[in-house]
């Protein structure tokens, strides 16, 4: 029995400029043809404002064995800003069209176990606390991939960095209504000259706190380094008032464990 050969890209290409001739001029044009699809899909959504990769979705099954809700991922990925080497990971943990899976996540690890419960709850805030290598922001970048990848074309969510907080030019009003917001590594920005970039930090979660009515649509995970128990730098950092709010309403869930990294 013979197999019938998969298309080729580039003879895809010609049918492709037929249906959307403007993305040939892309940047991720180039990336599309040579078969690289996931980065094809980050590079088109982080061009401009928009998501281009509706084509991407509806044709690469024919193309490619990356099913359209992989390619879908990467879109989403690019579009909120996620790094690279996160959501790579989590693109690669997801089937193809063929059911098969590259690099699965381990399902017992704490934080994508805590993640899958936060998602089917209704808490406004997750907390995920634990040393480096844990997993935490492979985890976020789970919650953030599967909330947004059913709804590209309302660019739900970001994936900040503390130390973005640090630029007096970083536009923090603009995210107090972003639908779904990670926030990585908080407490890894600078602490000096009065901490202005954890009060920046502090008062963010707070304006998105006050959202009380409308938690389901202001969700917010946060990862650090820094501990609710024991010594409490995560209070110290952000204020009690802070870790109030997350009481009431939110999850704190420690991660621990020995670093994964270098072990995937």
């Amino acid at each position: 029995m013979t197999t019938k050969p998969k298309r080729s890209l580039r003879v895809v290409d010609g049918e492709r400029a037929l249906v959307a001739p403007a993305f040939a001029a892309r940047p991720c044009a180039a990336r599309f043809l040579s078969g690289d699809l996931v980065g094809a899909a980050k590079a088109c959504s982080a061009t401009d404002g928009t998501i281009d990769c509706a084509f991407i979705g509806e044709s690469n099954c024919s193309m490619t064995t990356l099913d359209e809700r992989v390619t879908n991922a990467a879109c989403a990925a690019g579009k909120a800003g996620v790094p690279d080497r996160y959501s790579d990971r989590v693109v690669c943990s997801m089937p193809d069209a063929a059911g098969s899976v590259d690099k699965p996540l381990d399902p017992a690890n704490r934080a994508l176990r805590a993640v899958e419960e936060w998602l089917s709850s209704t808490s406004w805030c997750l907390v995920l606390s634990g040393g480096n290598g844990t997993g935490k922001s492979v985890a976020a970048a789970v919650a953030l991939i599967r909330s947004a990848v059913d709804s590209l074309e309302k660019v739900p969510a970001r994936w900040v960095a503390a130390r973005a907080f640090e630029k007096p030019a970083f536009d923090v009003e603009m995210l107090e209504r972003v639908p779904f917001l990670v926030i990585d590594d908080a407490g890894s920005e600078y602490a000096g000259e009065g901490r202005y970039a954890s009060g920046r930090i502090a008062a963010l979660l707070e304006a998105r706190y006050e959202r009380e009515g409308d938690w389901a649509e202001s969700r917010t995970l946060v990862t650090t380094n820094l501990n609710r128990r024991g010594d409490d730098s995560f209070a110290r950092r952000f204020g009690a008032r802070v870790d109030d709010r997350i009481s009431e309403g939110g999850l704190y869930v420690g991660v621990a464990g020995p670093s994964l990294r270098g072990k995937r």
